[in-house]
């Protein structure tokens, strides 16, 4: 537009600053975007420096667009320090504070300032408290101890509430955790026992689309099952209730780098590898463990009563997973041919039922 025209337009400095001027006041993302191509062209990258500092409150992305812009000419000493004062700046309970400081993790980790990107993994959980960032910070060893083991701090704060994301104005969203985000994360958090209290199986067995005991009984079989690499049924139960490995192929991060080679070389999902990665730090008594298998099963053998008997067909193919992950976490515990043993009794209880027994030799790895 202002190069289209045969005369030069009179007073542009004076529309810049009033345009300017307008969208430091205006909330909502595209004021943002519009506001970081005004400052650009008309300031450069210096003066978007300065206008995020000064209308950091109503604008914190644009510190992510400042990143973005160094990231174009590979600057990662700029990310990082724009990172720190942003990360330092911005209400700790903002998402928007996340991304900044995975980006400035990724700067980090490329100039090989390890104790500066643990931190920023750190602040990223903090300001987003997601499983996937819980578990990024059971990445290495070293961050693990230092940060990972705290992650209960951050559930003692938490905004409670269902998320309500702002499709306009998505920067000044809040970390705002859910009951069931909640006991979720308070279960990686190694509070055991209260995550099995919390969530009681639906009188008859139905309806666990609408509560927690699913996943809780999904997260504690997992826990159980002691293999380092995953059983069909043990990867399906994984794949139903982790992060999908699409949402983790574009990191940037070197650890993580490390981790999807890894998981890729093996053959498993990225959240499985995280999983065990994790399950490192939080031990559990064998007697513990069988107490927390024979609730376990109690409530499977239930849920597959009512589905089967209901004959929910949608479903059969979860209580087989669920089915087959008892008997193989019993075996792993030296009970000797427990999936034979259970596909036997399902057999005989259901004989009727073949799309059901379909699903379960499949899982069980029964031929015949």
């Amino acid at each position: 537009m202002f190069h289209a025209g045969r005369e030069n337009l009179t007073e542009t400095e004076q529309f810049w600053n009033d345009w300017i001027s307008l969208l430091k006041t205006k909330n909502g993302d595209t004021e943002s975007r519009l506001l970081k191509e005004a400052v650009l062209y008309h300031e450069g990258i210096n003066g978007l420096v300065k206008i995020a500092n000064d209308n950091y409150m109503v604008h914190p992305s644009l510190y992510m667009e400042i990143m973005n812009e160094y990231d174009k000419n590979h600057g990662y000493s700029q990310i990082e320090k724009i990172g720190e004062n942003a990360i330092e700046k911005i209400d700790s309970k903002m998402t928007i504070r996340s991304k900044i400081a995975l980006k400035a993790a990724y700067a980090s980790s490329y100039l090989n300032h390890t104790e500066k990107a643990m931190l920023f993994c750190w602040e990223s959980f903090r300001s987003d408290s997601t499983v996937r960032n819980l578990l990024r910070l059971f990445g290495t060893r070293e961050m693990a101890e230092r940060y990972g083991m705290r992650a209960k701090e951050v559930l003692t704060s938490r905004i409670k509430g269902t998320p309500a994301a702002s499709i306009r104005n998505s920067e000044l969203n809040q970390n705002i955790i859910s009951d069931y985000i909640y006991n979720e994360l308070n279960f990686y958090t190694g509070n055991f026992e209260a995550v099995k209290a919390v969530s009681k199986n639906p009188s008859g067995s139905l309806g666990w689309s609408s509560c927690f005991v699913g996943e809780e009984i999904c997260l504690f079989l997992l826990y159980l099952f002691e293999d380092a690499i995953p059983s069909k049924a043990a990867a399906a139960v994984a794949n139903s209730i982790g992060f999908s490995d699409k949402s983790v192929q574009d990191e940037e991060i070197e650890f993580e780098k490390k981790i999807i080679d890894e998981s890729n070389r093996n053959k498993t999902s990225i959240f499985w590898n995280y999983f065990q990665r994790w399950k490192q730090y939080f031990s559990m008594e064998a007697d513990e463990k069988k107490q927390y298998l024979t609730w376990a099963e109690k409530i499977v053998h239930s849920r597959a009563e009512a589905i089967v008997g209901g004959q929910h067909r949608r479903q059969y193919g979860d209580v087989a997973v669920l089915l087959a992950m008892i008997a193989e976490i019993k075996e792993q515990m030296g009970e000797k041919g427990m999936r034979q043993e259970i596909f036997a009794i399902y057999k005989r209880k259901f004989p009727r039922h073949s799309s059901f027994q379909a699903e379960m030799k499949n899982y069980f790895g029964i031929r015949g």
